[in-house]
């Protein structure tokens, strides 16, 4: 990889809920480093599974995208 970045180093930091989305067809960020992120993130967290590459992922699982972060917002406490 290009570029390292310090994720998990400020997740232990964040307290409020956090929604990690990644895809299994992301062709520069392996989704393994999606799921390793999602597991260092402190409670309450989310995992959304989407399909298509790095940049159209959300576009490419448009339905799966919109409805898992509707029901990510909807889930968020006062």
């Amino acid at each position: 990889m290009r570029y390292s970045y310090e994720t998990k180093s400020y997740l232990k930091d964040i307290s409020l809920p956090i929604l990690i989305i990644h895809s299994e067809d992301d062709d520069l960020v392996p989704f393994k480093n999606g799921k390793s992120i999602f597991e260092s993130a402190n409670k309450p967290k989310s995992f959304l599974k989407i399909r298509g590459d790095h940049n159209l992922g959300f576009i490419q699982s448009h339905e799966i995208y919109v409805e898992g972060l509707k029901k990510f917002l909807l889930n968020i406490e006062d």
